[in-house]
């Protein structure tokens, strides 16, 4: 399923046990709380995205930047991971709270929007120019033969960018948006991903949100998938 649609919902998972177990059918799960301060969070492999900090402020990271996900801002399309050398293959992110709280949850699928896209534009994002921690990197790369594709647009744009660099970001945040689908996660869902393929984002919640979504990074794939 994930192979062929990206992204799929689970609705009315029974218990964060049952969510551990479909992570780990899926591959090698990750430490869930990369890039962020020792005892910031748990170091559980799991990682409880809410809004955190004075007035929806949010957790900051090593590098002082503001972790989007721990905001009650509107956090734009990306894929998770972007600054690691290898992102996570899968993210699966599951509702906890009974809050009334309902936040649009956007998904896009990378495939159709790079589709949209020339063919030059598509060899521009395969060149290693892109800002992020670990200095210049490629949008689109391959790994073991299959296609990766990572995406965070404030980490990709730094003032200093390559007008052609920029331009080309600009037409893929655009493509993006043009396919972006809303879907709402209840408590008990659990939105699971193909993060080499899928951006996904959220609208804004209030400063007091009670939201609550467990997260889970997957690095390797297995034959079931």
């Amino acid at each position: 399923m994930l192979t062929t649609s990206g992204a799929m919902v689970v609705r009315s998972m029974p218990s964060e046990q049952e969510f551990r177990l479909v992570a780990r059918t899926l591959g090698s799960v990750m430490p869930a709380a990369v890039g962020l301060p020792a005892g910031a969070v748990g170091l559980d492999d799991v990682y409880e995205v809410r809004v955190r900090g004075p007035r929806g402020s949010g957790l900051t990271d090593n590098r002082g930047r503001v972790v989007m996900s721990s905001t009650a801002s509107r956090f734009p399309l990306h894929t998770d991971g972007y600054n690691l050398h290898e992102p996570p293959r899968y993210v699966l992110l599951y509702r906890t709270d009974g809050s009334n709280d309902t936040p649009t949850n956007l998904v896009a699928d990378a495939s159709v929007a790079l589709a949209s896209l020339g063919g030059t534009d598509r060899a521009t994002l395969r060149e290693p120019i892109y800002h992020s921690a670990r200095g210049g990197v490629a949008v689109l790369a391959k790994v073991s033969g299959q296609d990766l594709f990572r995406f965070n647009p404030e980490e990709m744009q730094p003032s200093d960018m390559a007008e052609r660099a920029l331009a080309v970001v600009t037409r893929l945040c655009g493509a993006l948006t043009a396919i972006t689908e809303d879907l709402l996660l209840h408590r008990g869902d659990c939105l699971i991903m193909n993060n080499w393929r899928m951006c996904h984002g959220r609208g804004a919640l209030e400063q007091g949100s009670g939201r609550v979504l467990l997260r889970m990074w997957v690095s390797k794939e297995t034959a079931a998938t």
